[in-house]
């Protein structure tokens, strides 16, 4: 027969760790988004970066990347794009963001392929050598 004490740890233990479970399988909040559809800008290396999805949607997803040097937009970068779902098996998304005015950098041919988490991160590299990235998480639903 338990003891009195056993059970009177073996619940509250229990829900502990249901809770505890619960918390860890939580993806993360989006580091500095404002909803799903713009994460404000960080600084790395004296660059500030922001991602802005024109849906979150299954499909296709144009990003535009806004890549600035204090209040100056940057020319001449280099913009990549990486997809990644937050469980393994998925192929991630790679495109290459064009430039267009000072600053702005576009991918057109951006697409989620399924619904779910996804990471997305900028990898930023300017005409000078400087390089920066910018990660975001992002919740995709389907159609």
């Amino acid at each position: 027969m338990p003891s009195p004490l056993r059970n009177r740890f073996l619940l509250p233990l229990m829900f502990g760790l249901a809770v505890l479970s619960l918390v860890a399988c939580r993806p993360p909040e989006p580091r500095g988004a404002a909803g799903n559809d713009v994460t404000a800008a960080e600084a790395e290396d004296g660059l500030r970066i922001r991602i802005e999805f024109e849906t979150t949607s299954v499909g296709p997803a144009p990003v535009t990347v806004h890549v600035l040097d204090g209040s100056q937009g940057v020319s001449g970068a280099t913009v990549e794009l990486q997809g990644d779902m937050s469980h393994a098996g998925m192929q991630p998304v790679i495109v290459t963001a064009l430039p267009g005015e000072p600053g702005v950098y576009r991918a057109d041919d951006f697409a989620f392929a399924m619904a779910g988490d996804w990471f997305v991160t900028a990898r930023v590299k300017t005409a000078d050598g400087r390089v920066a990235k910018h990660e975001t998480f992002v919740t995709v639903s389907g159609r």
